[in-house]
């Protein structure tokens, strides 16, 4: 049971890597593929530390600093989209910054 959950896990995080790499035009599309990559690692840190009997309290951790990262993201990105107009990739450059 374990091991399939394991498989399963590790199957949905290649899935969450290839939508990262394959939707990359609007900046919102990113940040809900890291998002649900965070979760989904998430995940594997609370299997692997129930799997072992060790304190989860490093997850908890791992949450946190995962929610300042996204409202960081999202900040910048409402930043992007009241500076440019839209939220797609294509229109940043290097040089406005």
């Amino acid at each position: 049971m374990l091991t399939f959950s394991w498989f399963y896990s590790l199957i949905l995080l290649i899935i969450i890597l290839m939508i990262f790499i394959k939707f990359n035009k609007h900046i919102l599309l990113i940040l809900m593929s890291l998002e649900f990559f965070v979760i989904m690692m998430f995940y594997v840190l609370f299997m692997y530390f129930s799997m072992l009997n060790v304190n989860q309290f490093v997850s908890l951790y791992y949450l946190i600093f995962s929610v300042n990262e996204s409202v960081m993201g999202l900040t910048i990105m409402i930043i992007i989209m009241r500076s440019e107009g839209n939220d797609y990739l294509s229109s940043l450059s290097v040089l406005k910054w």
